[in-house]
């Protein structure tokens, strides 16, 4: 579902785009830019109206078959999609090559939608190219932006957080990831309202950025931060959380209840979606336990297998406390 918060945005673009839903298995054009609208000189309801009647009315005919079979299976996650074809911009004008470029564009609500780009091949010079030279940096950026909190967005963390890590590794750091969960927020909305709740969020994005100035931040889902940064010890990072516990408590309407971490020192050889998982896991642990801010884990890798073997530092005291004997294995 597209918040209104998020089509004034993404309409608002110059890049021509149009956004889909596939809920029902099948695309749905939803959303359509200013940048798509003044190329094809047509309004927006037309173009949406156009595009759901017959996605492929202004491909050329020789072109037709390869494109569906391609999109097809873009949409099936089997394949990117990067492609140039001949297409009619308007009607009455001959076919111009087009170059579409397809990406699956994360929504603040957790879900994702199928983002369709294009550009015109031959009019270099024309208003397309234009457009695309002079905003494509600053169009790129709002793509990559949560539209509440300024932060980074899943996208981003997905393109870019592996490059962070190996620049990390790279530069002889050990890298930390920090998954964020803010406290009852669901809580906090109820009583105060959500307009409180984004009030809240942003907050807590500004006092994480504050405290952690060079690192790597994105907005995850809903009430969830995650980090990636240079590990220097636990007592910073947990000095750094209580710092922004307590300064959003001053500052923030109500009472909210704070935030709670899962921390996990990454290993070179590790991909960032394993040590969101491991930091997610640290932060399971935490449960309802007020009085445990941070849960710190290792993650690891074998070189001599290639596998990995995820470390709780205190999973012992855990799983006794639970009356369960256990064995440890590598994988």
């Amino acid at each position: 579902m597209i918040s209104k918060v998020e089509r004034d945005f993404y309409e608002k673009l110059q890049i021509p785009l149009v956004l889909f839903d596939l809920s029902d298995g099948k695309l749905h054009a939803e959303l359509i830019s200013d940048g798509l609208c003044d190329v094809g000189t047509k309004d927006r309801e037309t173009f949406i109206r156009q595009l759901n009647l017959d996605l492929y009315t202004q491909v050329h005919p020789d072109d037709k078959a390869w494109l569906k079979h391609d999109i097809t299976t873009f949409v099936q996650r089997m394949s990117d999609l990067d492609v140039v074809y001949r297409n009619k911009i308007n009607n009455g004008e001959g076919y111009r090559m087009v170059h579409m470029i397809g990406k699956w564009q994360p929504m603040d609500d957790g879900t994702e939608m199928v983002c369709f780009s294009y550009y015109d091949m031959i009019e270099s010079e024309g208003k397309l190219e234009k457009l695309f030279s002079d905003n494509i940096d600053e169009e790129n950026d709002k793509l990559y932006r949560d539209t509440l909190t300024g932060l980074h967005n899943v996208a981003y963390f997905r393109q870019f957080s592996d490059d962070h890590l190996q620049t990390l590794c790279s530069e002889e750091k050990q890298p930390v990831l920090i998954y964020i969960n803010v406290n009852s927020l669901h809580d906090y909305n109820t009583q105060y309202g959500y307009s409180r709740g984004d009030a809240l969020l942003q907050l807590y994005a500004s006092q994480i950025k504050e405290q952690f100035p060079d690192a790597l931040i994105a907005r995850a889902v809903d009430d969830h931060f995650i980090i990636i940064d240079d590990f220097e010890s636990e007592e910073l990072i947990e000095n750094k959380i209580k710092t922004i516990n307590d300064k959003v408590q001053k500052t923030a309407y109500g009472i909210p209840l704070g935030i709670h971490v899962g921390v996990c020192k990454v290993d070179s050889k590790m991909k960032a979606a394993n040590a969101v998982d491991c930091a997610r896991m640290a932060l399971d642990n935490i449960g309802d336990d007020l009085s445990t801010v941070c849960y710190f884990t290792l993650l690891k890798w074998r070189n001599n297998t290639g596998k990995g073997i995820i470390y709780w530092n205190t999973l012992q005291r855990l799983w006794k406390r639970n009356g369960l004997n256990h064995i440890i294995k590598p994988l």
